[in-house]
């Protein structure tokens, strides 16, 4: 569904505090950079969580972008996570190019701006 887009899943939780300060700055990265091509789509990580959770997080941080609650099979299909946050960044034609543990945001937009800016 995303071809032809760069891709970026944050897996996150939402007791996590490292996730809770990296959310702005992807909700950031998510209005600067979405019409050159990026879709950023978060997925709650811990299972244990409930959905009501999982919308207080995306309310308080006002998330514009798409968000897939807890999900053991989404979580499996994703390959596991050692740790929240954990960051996947795939190209244009959906190769995962970057896997980022934790919250490293300038990490995370140099990703985003070189897939950007060599596949546009």
């Amino acid at each position: 569904d995303y071809r032809g887009q760069v891709l970026l899943i944050n897996i996150f939780a939402t007791w996590c505090e490292p996730c809770n300060r990296e959310m702005p700055e992807l909700a950031r990265m998510h209005g600067q950079y979405g019409e050159q091509g990026l879709t950023i789509v978060a997925v709650g990580g811990d299972v244990s969580e409930s959905i009501g959770d999982v919308r207080a997080f995306v309310t308080r941080h006002q998330v514009p972008f798409a968000v897939i609650p807890p999900d053991g099979q989404v979580l499996a299909s994703i390959g596991g996570v050692s740790g929240f946050p954990t960051t996947l960044v795939l190209d244009r034609q959906g190769v995962l190019r970057h896997l980022i543990l934790g919250a490293d945001t300038e990490q995370i937009e140099s990703a985003i701006k070189d897939l950007i800016a060599t596949e546009e």
